[in-house]
């Protein structure tokens, strides 16, 4: 192997070694930004808060996202983009669409395994969400048939709630997705029809 073919081989060995590095670091920073929301919301979520916990400075963290709005919508993002759009609508209703919502949701906080996973992003303090859970919703909501009325709208919103509640989040730590699922598809439907979910 030629001295210049050698060189080419070592910057692209370095070229993907610093990929992987900044590819671990923006997942690391989603990880952390989840979290933050879920332990204080995202009023309170401030950029020296993440740049602290994924042990950054902060001027690397305006590398990655320009203002803590622009972290929460990247999170939000990775979070509804990875869940599958169904090659038909479903057609067990509305019960049915939530709950396969939900499982696709779900399995997005597990489907990562090449590093830190994004965390389950939710924030009980505001509503509507501020950074854009409702279009996202919307979007995912058409895809599996839900129509575009305030009963989608409302599913959302509770959806988006009893994903941080303490059971639910001890479901998914434990690894137990399909009862986490099952939880929050059951109750954010029981929410909306106005009756109370079944045990």
């Amino acid at each position: 192997m030629s001295t210049a073919s050698q060189g080419t081989a070592g910057e692209d060995a370095r070229s993907r070694f610093k990929d992987r590095v900044r590819e671990w670091r923006e997942q690391a920073i989603l990880q952390a930004v989840g979290e933050l929301l879920l332990e204080q919301g995202c009023i309170a979520l401030t950029m020296d808060d993440v740049a602290r916990r994924v042990g950054v400075a902060k001027g690397s963290l305006y590398l990655h996202a320009p203002t803590r709005n622009d972290l929460v919508g990247q999170l939000l993002d990775r979070w509804t983009n990875d869940v599958p759009v169904p090659s038909e609508v479903p057609q067990g209703g509305t019960q049915q669409a939530v709950a396969e919502i939900c499982a696709g949701l779900f399995s997005g906080v597990v489907r990562n395994e090449s590093g830190p996973s994004p965390a389950f992003p939710c924030c009980l303090h505001t509503s509507p969400c501020p950074h854009g859970w409702a279009d996202r919703w919307s979007r995912l909501a058409a895809a599996y048939g839900l129509a575009d009325d305030d009963e989608a709208a409302l599913i959302g919103e509770a959806l988006q709630a009893l994903s941080a509640t303490k059971s639910v989040r001890t479901l998914l730590d434990g690894g137990k997705l399909d009862e986490a699922a099952a939880i929050v598809a059951r109750f954010a439907h029981g929410f909306v029809a106005g009756s109370a979910p079944a045990s």
